[in-house]
């Protein structure tokens, strides 16, 4: 997880997690992290990475609603409980088994300018 000041808009956290997905290798040119635009299928007892179809960001990043917490306003605590549900939760059949979870209005201790709001993100 990871935090911004301010609100981070849909476009520059799209932005922000392109640049690792779609980040290649100088020499080659070859993506870095393929694996983020692969799946994984079992077939005879193997595991094997196949491509999405049609591969798409807006299928991995996402908005968490701040309407459904109390006072819209997230804590460490709701944090904890947000992630609890995530992890219940299973990722979409022949999609890449990654999402990127955006939480804005987050109040969080032991950072610069407590007082200010953050925008969280949710590797999962």
């Amino acid at each position: 997880m990871g935090a911004f000041d301010g609100k981070l808009d849909f476009l520059t956290a799209t932005e922000f997690v392109s640049t690792i997905v779609n980040a290649k290798e100088d020499s080659t040119g070859k993506l870095l992290n393929p694996e983020l635009q692969q799946y994984y299928e079992e077939w005879l007892g193997f595991i094997w990475w196949k491509w999405e179809e049609k591969f798409s960001l807006m299928d991995h990043v996402k908005f968490w609603d701040s309407s459904e917490l109390p006072n819209g306003i997230a804590n460490e605590d709701t944090l904890v409980n947000i992630i609890g549900i995530l992890e219940g939760q299973p990722f979409p059949k022949n999609k890449s088994p990654w999402e990127v979870v955006v939480l804005r209005n987050v109040k969080l201790k032991r950072v610069a300018n407590e007082d200010e709001l953050k925008t969280a993100i949710i590797f999962r």
